[in-house]
């Protein structure tokens, strides 16, 4: 069988598909093993326009399914193979490296446990001591700025006589 642009058109290859057989076959291609193996060409696409028999698709996606089973099962392995094995290696040391550190941790911890409390305890004797002063410092600012304000409209007389 030839298979030209033509065709192609003819069966509503996508413009990509079209264009990939000129670069590759402008003059049109004999359908063989070989012109099939050497071309991106959509396989799927040309077996549906040709109207392979279901017998004939069945024995593909029959092909398909140990084609992928055996990807699946090496695949699988070599995951394990890989992967998995590393994955322990590395996991086996940083759990020592972690359990070495642990008691370096904990006294860490611990220290600023202390450290916090002590703060804590300091910032409440502080607001002991400041929080009064602060109280009466708020008092005196209000005096003030109300004697600044009735001095300003003339009320001169004392906070006591008004």
């Amino acid at each position: 069988m030839h298979i030209t642009k033509e065709w192609c058109l003819e069966h509503k290859a996508s413009p990509d598909q079209v264009v990939l057989f000129l670069e590759k076959w402008p003059q049109g291609m004999d359908v063989t093993r070989e012109s099939l193996q050497t071309t991106d060409f959509d396989l799927a696409w040309l077996i549906q326009e040709l109207a392979v028999p279901i017998s004939i698709r069945a024995e593909i996606d029959r092909a398909k399914r140990m084609a992928r089973d055996k990807y699946d099962s090496v695949s699988m392995a070599a995951y394990d193979t890989e992967i998995n094995q590393v994955k322990v290696v590395a996991y086996t040391e940083f759990s020592r490296v972690i359990a070495a550190d642990s008691a370096k941790y904990d006294q860490i911890a611990a220290a600023q446990m202390k450290y916090d409390l002590a703060v804590s305890v300091a910032h409440k004797k502080y607001s002991r001591i400041i929080d009064p002063l602060w109280a009466e410092f708020s008092r005196a600012v209000t005096a003030a700025q109300i004697d600044a304000i009735l001095h300003f409209i003339g009320d001169n007389r004392p906070a006591s006589k008004k």
